[in-house]
C-alpha cells in the first residue's frame, strides 16, 4: 500500500443509494466514508473502490445511481478500478434515463454497421429498441417493453 494524491474517479450505487456491504450506510453528497477495519484493504475485497471512468465503473455496477468520488489515503491501483481507505462523495444522480439512452444508442449503432456488412436485422430486434424508445416517453407499458424484449431474444436465439 502507498499514500498517493487524492484520485478522482466514478462508482455506482444500488437505487437505495446505500453500501452493498454491512453496514449498508446511506451514502450522501459530501460523506467521507473510511475503512475501519484492522485489516489492509484489497482490490475487490475490503476498502472503498472506484473506477477511472463511468465505463469502466459500469462493469461493477450493482445499480444505476452514478457517484463522482474522491479516494484518498492509502490507495492500491488496478487496470479499471482502484480502492482507498477513504472515498469520499462529490456528486451523485440518478443515471438510469441515460443508461437507457446509451443502451438504444449502442443497439441503433449495432444495427447500421450489421446492415452495411449486408446483414438483415431481425425485425423482432428493431421493434424491441423502438419499444425501449416508447417506454422511455410513457407511450407503453413495462409489459408492453417486457413483450418486445421477449421476441428480441428469441430473434437472438433462433439467429
Amino acid at each position: 500500500m502507498n499514500k498517493q494524491k487524492d484520485w478522482y474517479g466514478w462508482h455506482f450505487l444500488k437505487e437505495d443509494r446505500k453500501l452493498r456491504f454491512p453496514p449498508h450506510t446511506k451514502v450522501k453528497v459530501g460523506q467521507t466514508l473510511k475503512h475501519k477495519s484492522k485489516q489492509p484493504i484489497l482490490l475487490c475485497v475490503r476498502g472503498f473502490h472506484a473506477s477511472k471512468s463511468p465505463r469502466d465503473a459500469l462493469k461493477y455496477a450493482p445499480g444505476s445511481v452514478l457517484c463522482y468520488v474522491r479516494l484518498s489515503g492509502q490507495i492500491v491501483d488496478s487496470d479499471d478500478k482502484s480502492v482507498a481507505t477513504e472515498r469520499t462523495v462529490l456528486w451523485i444522480a440518478d443515471a438510469s434515463e441515460l443508461l437507457h439512452r446509451t443502451a438504444i444508442w449502442s443497439a441503433k449503432q449495432s444495427f447500421r454497421i450489421q446492415k452495411k456488412l449486408g446483414n438483415k436485422i431481425d425485425s423482432r430486434s428493431l421493434a424491441a429498441v423502438k419499444a425501449k424508445e416508447d417506454w422511455l416517453t410513457g407511450k407503453i407499458t413495462d409489459g408492453e417493453l417486457s413483450a418486445a424484449r421477449s421476441a428480441a431474444w428469441s430473434a437472438a436465439w433462433s439467429a
